[in-house]
C-alpha cells in the first residue's frame, strides 16, 4: 500500500469532512462544527494542512497552524478502514518537518482519546485538564439535608458579593449566572443554612447532549457544604430527568479521589472529556 502525503487543497474539503465523520468520537465529527474550523485553517494557513491518499483517495488528514514559537495540531484523523497502517504517523511527520523548516522546535495538541497514539510517536503528556461525570440514571438521589436550596436570583447578588468577600470570584459567578438565565435558570442554586449563604452552584445543559448538565461554577465554605452543593445539583438534575452531571477539576475542598469514591468517573463523552495536552520537541 502506497501512501501519499500532500498539502490539502480547497477541493479536498468534502473528502476531509467525510473522513472526520467516520473517524472522530468527539464533537469534531459534526460537519457544522468541524467544517468552519477546517475552512478557516485552509484560508489562513494553507501550507499547514495535509492529507493522506491511498490510490488517489483521501483516507486521512491533519489540520494545523503555526504559533510564535511552536506549531499546533488542531485535528488529525484517519479513516477507520485504514487504522494501524502508520498513516497517522506519516501525517505527524509532515507537520513536524514543516515546523522544523519554519524554525519551530515544538509541536503541541490536545486530545481526549488518543494519548497512547501520540506517545507512540514521541509525544509526551505535559498537562491534564481533568473532567468527571456522574451517571444519575438508576441512582438514588435524595435532597441534601444539611442545607436548604433555592434558585439564585438577581436579588441575591449583593449577598453573594459579601459571601465571596472579593470581586474576582463574585464577578465570575455573576457572569455565569446571567449566561444561564436564558435556558437554565433552574440550574443556578444558592445553598443556605440558618439564612446564611454557604454555597453557590451554576450549571448549564450541554448544547449537543441535552441529557448532560455541566457545572460552570461551584463554590462552598468547606468540604461538607461542597458535597451538599454537589448533591443539590444531582437532586435538581434528577428532578428534570437529566442523565449526566459533569464537572471540571479542580473544585474547592474536594479532590478527585473523593469524587471517584462517590461514583464519579473520568469523562469520555462526545462533547465533554478529559483533555490530554501533548507535546513533542527537538
Amino acid at each position: 500500500m502506497e501512501v501519499t502525503i500532500r498539502h490539502a487543497l480547497p477541493k479536498d474539503i468534502a473528502a476531509i469532512v467525510r473522513v472526520a465523520n467516520c473517524a472522530f468520537l468527539e464533537e469534531a465529527r459534526l460537519p457544522w462544527l468541524f467544517g468552519v474550523g477546517l475552512v478557516e485553517h485552509l484560508r489562513n494557513f494553507p501550507d499547514w494542512q495535509f492529507v493522506a491518499e491511498v490510490d488517489g483517495r483521501i483516507v486521512g488528514f491533519l489540520v494545523g497552524k503555526p504559533g510564535e514559537d511552536r506549531a499546533f495540531i488542531s485535528w488529525i484523523a484517519v479513516h477507520p478502514a485504514h487504522w494501524r497502517k502508520g498513516i497517522g504517523g506519516k501525517l505527524l511527520k509532515a507537520i513536524e518537518e514543516k515546523a522544523n523548516k519554519a524554525g519551530l522546535r515544538i509541536v503541541e495538541l490536545g486530545t481526549p482519546f488518543a494519548r497512547k497514539f501520540y506517545e507512540k510517536y514521541g509525544y509526551k503528556c505535559v498537562n491534564i485538564q481533568k473532567k468527571l461525570v456522574l451517571n444519575l440514571s438508576q441512582r438514588n438521589v435524595d435532597k441534601p439535608q444539611k442545607i436548604s436550596l433555592k434558585n439564585l436570583s438577581l436579588d441575591d447578588l449583593p449577598r453573594l458579593l459579601k459571601f465571596f468577600g472579593e470581586e474576582k470570584e463574585y464577578l465570575d459567578t455573576a457572569s455565569k449566572f446571567f449566561s444561564s438565565l436564558a435556558d437554565d435558570p433552574h440550574l443556578s442554586l444558592l445553598g443556605e443554612r440558618r439564612n446564611e449563604i454557604v454555597g453557590v452552584a451554576i450549571a448549564t445543559t450541554a448544547r449537543l447532549t441535552p441529557e448532560l448538565v455541566v457545572i460552570s461554577k461551584i463554590f462552598a465554605k468547606d468540604f461538607d457544604y461542597m458535597l451538599s452543593m454537589l448533591n443539590g445539583l444531582e437532586y435538581v438534575c434528577s428532578c428534570y430527568g437529566k442523565r449526566w452531571l459533569g464537572v471540571s477539576l479542580p473544585i474547592p475542598h474536594v479532590d478527585e479521589e473523593k469524587l471517584l469514591s462517590l461514583g464519579w468517573e473520568d469523562a469520555k463523552m462526545p462533547n465533554f472529556w478529559t483533555l490530554y495536552w501533548m507535546r513533542k520537541e527537538w
